[in-house]
């Protein structure tokens, strides 16, 4: 594995290296080892992802209803899915 290649599967799989498929992690691991900088790099996806889980609050109702006015679907089936799609928020 190429260090290009670790953070293709970085950006795929996330900083914990046991939810990447196990036929990549040995060659993750030893890609790590043979270029340190990429722990740095492991560790700033890692804060990142923190981060994003800090920030799991939904935005406010009236704030999807201004966005979602100013949508126009195109076609009959689009209204359908945009309705749906919100059925289940």
């Amino acid at each position: 594995m190429t260090p290009i290649e670790f953070e293709t599967h970085l950006d795929q799989y996330g900083s914990n290296l046991d939810h990447w498929p196990k036929t990549v992690r040995a060659q993750a691991s030893a890609v790590i080892k043979e270029n340190p900088q990429l722990t740095s790099l492991l560790h700033s996806q890692a804060a990142i992802e923190n981060q994003l889980r800090l920030l799991d609050e939904k935005a406010p109702s009236h704030l999807k209803g201004n966005i979602l006015g100013q949508i126009e679907p195109t076609e009959p089936m689009d209204r359908v899915v945009n309705w749906l799609s919100f059925s289940f928020t």
